[in-house]
């Protein structure tokens, strides 16, 4: 039987696989597995997160192509069963092979959530011109730390 550990350390070492020295800041690199919308979904999504602060940076190539770098996101929850990031791309540009992109520019929410062992989701929403026309993108994901 596998020991649980509360709080901030559990997720770490379900991940990590060991105990960290007074961690605060924990890096994840995560591969992207079979993408239902390549244009909206990233291949690999590089987290650094700031448990004190609750702050996440990530870098991935979309964000990469519309910020020219890293973006902010927030830690949502953060226990010994799952970790879950959640932040917005802003100014995207619409995907032309989509019919209901629209002609200006979209936003799009990521949320990561990793569990036990480091699979997770990622799930991508992008509202187009309006919020009835929400569309959900789902993919998951491998993640391991500190690479």
């Amino acid at each position: 039987m596998m020991a649980r550990f509360g709080g901030l350390v559990g997720l770490w070492m379900a991940i990590a696989g060991d105990t960290p020295a007074q961690a605060t800041v924990i890096q994840l690199d995560c591969k992207v597995g079979a993408r239902m919308n390549s244009y909206f979904q990233p291949s690999r999504i590089k987290v650094e997160l700031d448990t004190d602060s609750g702050i996440a940076e990530i870098r991935d190539d979309l964000t990469a192509k519309v910020t020219n770098g890293p973006i902010k996101g927030k830690i949502e929850t953060f226990n010994d069963i799952r970790l879950t990031i959640l932040w917005r791309v802003k100014s995207l540009p619409r995907d032309p092979k989509l019919s209901y992109s629209p002609t200006t520019a979209n936003e799009l929410t990521q949320r990561l959530t990793v569990r036990e062992g480091g699979g997770g989701t990622l799930v991508s929403l992008t509202a187009g011109q309006y919020m009835n026309n929400l569309r959900e993108f789902r993919a998951d994901v491998v993640c391991s730390t500190g690479k």
